[in-house]
């Protein structure tokens, strides 16, 4: 989850009016507009309160299109029916300050919500999971999903324009966001006489995609997309790269994807409008038939040494019926969520659980949360099998996942999602396609009255150039991981340190300890044992005794005065010593010399 909670990505709830200190206050709750589970604050507002900030919101900007709250009520205020009408009407309110981007962000209006509170809040959850899920979670991948490179739109709309000049379309309109999460490309709407197309730019990834400059690769990169590989895959119209970015057109499909069909929204409405709050979860049969879907095709790449990391919901469309996902040119260009590899792994592969996470986003009907997805993605913590994990901790939490997961996932589901997660064993698409999910639901009657048939599409035909771009890229991917691998080895070396060493000094640990030599990192240090301890005591002991004994021949002292200052050994001794001899005589300056002239 992102610490980074901005204005313009509030949502704002009103609920559970309540009667407190004689009057009636509204629960307001804040969540970000892409966050499904769960409200990150909440805080109690009176109606007056909130009518102060409504009239200040005005002043601010008069053309503003604000919902009129409901006047005060002297009489009958606390009536249930008027309670909810001002509830609604004060939640239409904040929903329409949410999309003004001159007054959402406003301080008064922030501090009414408790916005401040909702940011420490959001902030502590997230170090609560980093905490959880920086052993557990694949750490390593974390470094992947944010090493893409940042989108230019300005730079996009100038190669947009450039590109088009030599082409039949024509620029209609320059479309936001259309995706879930961090924009990866660049889209806009075209036109070819009155047929409308979706136009998408996509930057390369500068060490993970294929080098375009070479005209030869992207001629073939090209031909490869433009060629009808599965009736499942949705083939581009055109398809063009200019050496730093591919250039693909679409023709557009009504509705969108079925993630925006889940939000009951336009294919063209901005990312952060559409994906507020919960969507509209799916029909168990519906679903079914779009795991079969995106299963027959998973199978039919593996067949051809090829794997399908670009699989989402928001790549998956409905055309008259029809099962299509998009996405296959990010294989090549780098910028895919998860690791291309090659299929033939010793685990599940990662698209064969990317078939999973999309089948439970249709059940919940939103974007599973970025850490929840990663955890059931990487089941063996590295796609690439680079690295060496634990199985027992990966199986305690892929088994904590799925049960925390809603009442409203029905249980035909669980089943799936318990066999196409499981950590103990190589998940193979054959096994899932003969589940029961699969095979008992509505999926076989959904087919046949639309008059499709279930038979399995032949493997993709590649030739063996293509071949060879796919394994450059998926060795890309694995000297990827590996790189981060060692880095998140060493910073995670670097803290262990940093804490050992605020450990030893709040615990008063010196370096220079007692018994042994300082040294530098070219002299050995030594270490003095118990034993040598002793010794030394001991010798030092006995030399002061034989230094205080009197020399041979003189006599002990009496018990007889002494001096304050002294001690007996002292006394006796001096009383024995003869007298020291009387200071010498000094003696008288030399004279001054005789002056001699020296006559010429």
């Amino acid at each position: 989850m992102s610490t980074f909670l901005s204005p313009e990505s509030l949502d704002i709830l009103v609920s559970d009016p309540k009667w407190q200190n004689g009057h009636i206050e509204y629960k307001i709750c804040i969540r970000k507009v892409t966050d499904t589970d769960g409200f990150i604050s909440a805080t109690y507002r009176r109606f007056s309160e909130i009518y102060l900030v409504f009239k200040r919101l005005l002043q601010l900007d008069p053309d503003a299109h604000l919902p009129n709250l409901p006047q005060k009520k002297m009489i009958g205020a606390t009536d249930p029916v008027f309670v909810e009408r001002r509830r609604r009407e004060l939640e239409t309110f904040f929903k329409a300050v949410c999309k003004n981007k001159l007054l959402v962000g406003d301080i008064a209006l922030l501090s009414l919500v408790g916005f401040s509170d909702a940011k420490a809040a959001l902030a502590q959850r997230s170090e609560k999971e980093t905490v959880v899920t920086s052993d557990s979670v694949g750490c390593i991948l974390t470094w992947i999903l944010g090493d893409l490179p940042t989108l230019d739109t300005e730079n996009s709309i100038l190669a947009t324009r450039q590109f088009l000049r030599s082409t039949k379309y024509t620029l209609s309109c320059i479309l936001p966001p259309l995706s879930f999460g961090p924009p990866r490309r660049f889209y806009a709407l075209v036109k070819d006489g009155k047929d409308p197309y979706l136009l998408s730019v996509i930057p390369l990834h500068p060490e993970r995609g294929l080098h375009l400059n070479n005209n030869k690769l992207a001629a073939r990169l090209c031909g490869f997309l433009l060629r009808p590989l599965l009736p499942s895959v949705f083939t581009p119209v055109e398809a063009h790269a200019d050496g730093i970015r591919a250039y693909l057109i679409r023709k557009v499909v009504k509705g969108g994807s079925i993630r925006d069909r889940a939000y009951n929204a336009d294919w063209s409405t901005e990312s952060g409008q559409k994906f507020r709050g919960k969507g509209k979860a799916f029909s168990v049969g519906y679903i079914a038939r779009v795991v079969e879907a995106a299963l027959l095709m998973v199978k039919a790449f593996h067949s051809s040494q090829m794997s399908c990391p670009f699989l989402s919901l928001g790549k998956c469309f409905d055309d008259s019926n029809q099962i299509l996902f998009s996405g296959v040119e990010d294989i090549f260009l780098g910028i895919t969520r998860y690791p291309a590899v090659l299929p033939p792994t010793e685990h599940t592969h990662v698209d064969v659980l990317l078939v999973g996470a999309l089948a439970l986003e249709m059940a919940l009907g939103s974007p599973l949360a970025k850490q929840k997805e990663l955890g059931l993605i990487t089941a063996y913590n590295d796609p690439t099998e680079a690295l060496e994990t634990d199985r027992k901790s990966r199986l305690k939490l892929v088994n904590e996942l799925l049960e925390t997961l809603p009442s409203s996932v029905p249980q035909e589901l669980v089943s799936f999602l318990k066999a196409t997660f499981d950590p103990t064993c190589r998940v193979e698409t054959d096994v899932l396609l003969q589940h029961p999910f699969i095979t008992q639901r509505r999926a076989r009657t959904l087919w046949m009255r639309l008059g499709k048939t279930k038979g399995t599409p032949s493997s993709v035909q590649l030739k063996r150039k293509e071949v060879d771009m796919f394994c450059e890229v998926a060795g890309k991917w694995h000297n990827a991981v590996k790189m981060a691998s060692i880095r998140f080895s060493y910073e995670k070396q670097s803290r262990f340190l940093l804490r050992e060493i605020r450990r030893k000094k709040s615990n008063g640990y010196h370096s220079s300890a007692s018994g042994s030599y300082a040294s530098d990192d070219n002299t050995p240090r030594r270490t003095v044992t118990s034993e040598e301890v002793a010794v030394e005591k001991g010798e030092a002991m006995e030399a002061r005794k034989t230094a205080l004994q009197p020399p041979p021949g003189i006599p002990a002292p009496s018990a007889g005065v002494t001096r304050p200052s002294e001690g007996p050994q002292r006394s006796a001794l001096r009383a024995h010593l003869p007298p020291l001899p009387p200071p010498p005589v000094p003696l008288p300056p030399p004279p001054p010399p005789k002056r001699v002239d020296f006559v010429s």
